[in-house]
C-alpha cells in the first residue's frame, strides 16, 4: 500500500471512535491529546474510558454502532472486537469520504496511526504502513534510546533563530546545511552536558559565520 505521511492540525475537529475496549482507549487518548472533539460509540467502556467519559472528556453513546453515526466526522476509528462491525464502519466512512482507521484491518481504512516518539516539540513518527504496528512501535522504542531530551532543547534553541535562518536568502538547501553544521559541531552534546551557554554560543558563532548582522543576533 502506497502511503503519504502528513502532520495535520486537527484541534477542534470531530472524531468518532467506535469501540470501548483497551485498543479503543489508546486511540481515544491520542485523539483527545490532539485536541479533537470526540464521540465514542460502545455499549460498554473499559475503566479508563469510563472515567474519562464521567469527567466529560468526550461524548459517550452507550449503544452499538448505527448507520448515520459518522455524519459530520472528520476522522473515524473502528476499534471494536467485532470484525463485521469494524468492516461496516470502514465501508461507511469510505463511502462518506471520511478519513478512517480500521485497527484490525488497516487495508480497509484510509489512514493509520504511526508509533510516535515525542521529545518536547520534536516528534518522530514510525509507520509500517499498517503491515505491523508492533514492529513500528519496537523501532520507535529503539530510537527513544538515542534521542534524549537534549534534542528537544536543541529544537527550542534552533526555533528561536528560525526567522534569522529564513532571512539568510540562500534557500532551503543552505538552511539544511546550517542545521547539520550545528549538529556536527556538537550542539546536542553541549546540551546533554548541561552547557546551554555553550550551545547558544555555538549558534551565535554559526550565525556570524553566515554574515548575519550583529545587531540582529540574540
Amino acid at each position: 500500500m502506497t502511503t503519504l505521511s502528513l502532520a495535520m492540525s486537527v484541534s477542534g475537529e470531530h472524531a468518532v471512535l467506535v469501540g470501548g475496549g483497551t485498543v479503543a482507549a489508546r486511540k481515544a487518548a491520542l485523539l483527545l491529546e490532539a485536541g479533537m472533539r470526540l464521540t465514542v460509540i460502545a455499549p460498554q467502556l473499559v475503566p479508563e474510558l469510563a472515567e474519562a467519559a464521567a469527567q466529560g472528556d468526550f461524548v459517550w453513546l452507550s449503544r452499538i454502532y448505527q448507520p448515520g453515526d459518522l455524519t459530520g466526522a472528520f476522522l473515524v476509528v473502528a476499534a471494536t472486537d467485532r470484525r463485521a462491525v469494524n468492516r461496516q464502519v470502514g465501508r461507511d466512512a469510505r463511502e462518506a469520504g471520511t478519513l478512517v482507521n480500521v485497527v484490525d484491518a488497516p487495508s480497509e481504512g484510509t489512514c493509520t496511526f504511526p508509533a510516535l516518539l515525542r521529545r518536547g516539540d520534536l516528534q518522530v513518527a514510525v509507520s509500517s504502513g499498517g503491515g505491523s504496528p508492533a514492529f513500528a512501535a519496537a523501532v520507535r522504542d529503539e530510537l527513544a534510546t538515542r534521542l534524549d531530551g537534549a534534542y528537544a532543547e536543541a529544537l527550542e534553541l534552533i526555533s528561536q533563530q528560525r526567522e534569522k535562518l529564513l532571512t539568510l536568502g540562500q534557500g532551503h538547501t543552505y538552511n539544511t546545511l546550517f542545521i547539520k553544521e550545528l549538529l556536527a559541531g556538537g550542539l546536542v552534546h553541549l546540551l546533554r552536558q548541561g552547557d546551554r551557554a555553550g550551545a547558544e554560543a555555538l549558534i551565535r558563532q554559526r550565525l556570524t559565520a553566515s554574515a548575519i548582522p550583529p545587531d540582529t543576533q540574540s
